[in-house]
């Protein structure tokens, strides 16, 4: 810490808080600012801290960590003037820094402000620039960025081609990027120049399956890969050979079309998945509710990845029970079911419950169990759930199976009936075994 630091004035004040050390006053002040990046607001620390007095303003600014994060809009000139200052009382902290400028056209305070931000570019941590990519392609940066951990980058704006995003490809410390791409398919991942190989985590927004695809074949040592918002992609893409990750263990796949899940679903080999969530859209005109392409392509996936899947969290409208009871016969060494229904069918609902009831048969280690309907179901509660609960709730030593510890069944809105006496009484006799239960609504359960 520089001598000067800890010649502050602070015994020339009256009160307890004026003869702290200055350390203390430092680290008071550290645990006022948010959890997440700080914006600009003389009502807000750090700045407001600098208002109470000269001596509370000196040990802020004396502070270099106070100033290592930032949070600024492009539309807010007095916030982007102010940035260049902001940043350099950092001095050589490691920086986090968010840029929001959703907009797609140009501007002079986002040139301004990416100008001033590439200036401290050596000292990036954690950055978010959510501005057009080709934006991101005109960034000029003075050399490396030695300290990048996470990078967020893109919007959904719509942009025109771009050549190249090279600005992030000399990067010795990245392992996280999230990556948004505009809505019409005017830039491909291609276009962005990483480190790929190096990456452990990836989030994508806005890709077609084939750019999916891509990233994954580049980015071989990814441990976590989300991938939200599928956008249509050439039609008929194939891939010739498979594509093997063993590295994987969390994969979320989430869309709007059935299809495009699919199109990355039936090329992956993950022998080393723990943890897998595919989400669809409820069903509509343009979507109805067939049979379930995707469910059919986890059937083939599951054996071929071998994989010792712990957790499975599903958010869909398609029922057919027959393909949900093969995807979990599949999943052996699951521990956490997690589903969500589109649907107010409960005759899903009641064909898995008969299969769960024998714990030896079905998910042998399921300990926590949820199912969540969008809307009010049908008849969610009867003696079968009851008796499979019962079933579930004593460990099996004999059997291998495990003891259920987890149960959640919960809807959107407040319009299906309280149980009867004898029900709450069953369910609550489950909780005096110790089972953890939420039934009711989401927002207000009964149990």
């Amino acid at each position: 810490m520089p001598p000067e630091q800890h010649n502050l004035p602070l015994s020339n004040k009256s009160g307890p808080v004026f003869v702290l050390p200055f350390e203390i006053i430092s680290e008071i002040f550290l645990h006022c600012l948010p959890d997440n990046h700080t914006i600009p607001d003389t009502s807000q620390p750090p700045l407001l801290l600098g208002r109470i007095c000269s001596m509370w303003r000196d040990v802020a600014l004396a502070t270099p960590k106070l100033w290592a994060s930032l949070s600024i809009h492009c539309t807010d000139t007095a916030d982007v003037r102010l940035a260049d200052l902001w940043l350099s009382r950092a001095r050589g902290y490691p920086l986090r820094i968010e840029v929001d400028d959703h907009e797609g056209e140009e501007s002079p305070n986002r040139e301004i402000l990416l100008e001033t931000i590439c200036r401290y570019s050596a000292q990036w941590q954690e950055v978010t620039l959510s501005v057009p990519l080709d934006a991101l392609s005109r960034l000029r940066l003075e050399g490396p960025l030695p300290r990048l951990e996470r990078l967020v980058i893109g919007s959904e704006a719509s942009v025109s081609p771009i050549q190249l995003v090279t600005a992030f490809s000399d990067a010795p410390l990245l392992r996280e990027v999230h990556l948004s791409l505009d809505d019409v398919g005017s830039v491909q991942p291609r276009s962005i120049v990483l480190p790929w190989a190096q990456l452990t985590s990836f989030t994508g927004h806005l890709l077609s399956a084939e750019e999916c695809l891509y990233v994954l074949r580049e980015a071989s040592s990814l441990t976590e890969c989300n991938l939200y918002h599928f956008i249509d992609g050439h039609p008929g893409f194939t891939m010739s050979l498979p594509l093997v990750l063993p590295l994987i263990t969390k994969l979320r796949l989430e869309g709007s079309v059935e299809q495009n899940l699919v199109d990355v679903l039936q090329y992956l080999t993950l022998p080393a998945l723990e943890f897998l969530e595919l989400r669809t859209a409820p069903p509509s005109t343009e979507n109805p509710a067939t049979n379930p392409l995707l469910l059919g392509t986890l059937i083939t996936f599951l054996p071929r990845s071998s994989c010792p899947l712990l957790e499975f969290r599903l958010i869909t409208s398609r029922t057919l029970h027959t393909v949900l009871f093969q995807c979990l016969s599949a999943m052996p060494t699951l521990k956490v079911l997690d589903i969500t229904w589109f649907s107010t069918s409960h005759h899903v609902h009641n064909t898995i419950l008969q299969q769960l009831h024998t714990p030896s048969a079905l998910l042998p280690h399921l300990q926590s169990l949820s199912v969540h309907y969008t809307t009010p179901p049908v008849l969610p509660y009867d003696d079968e759930l009851i008796a499979m609960l019962f079933s579930r709730s004593n460990r099996n030593d004999t059997a291998g199976a495990a003891r259920l510890e987890r149960f959640s069944l919960s809807w959107n809105g407040f319009h299906l009936p309280y149980p009867d006496a004898q029900t709450l009484d069953r369910f609550k006799a489950l909780l005096g075994r110790g089972m953890q239960i939420h039934l009711g609504p989401l927002d207000a359960p009964w149990i």
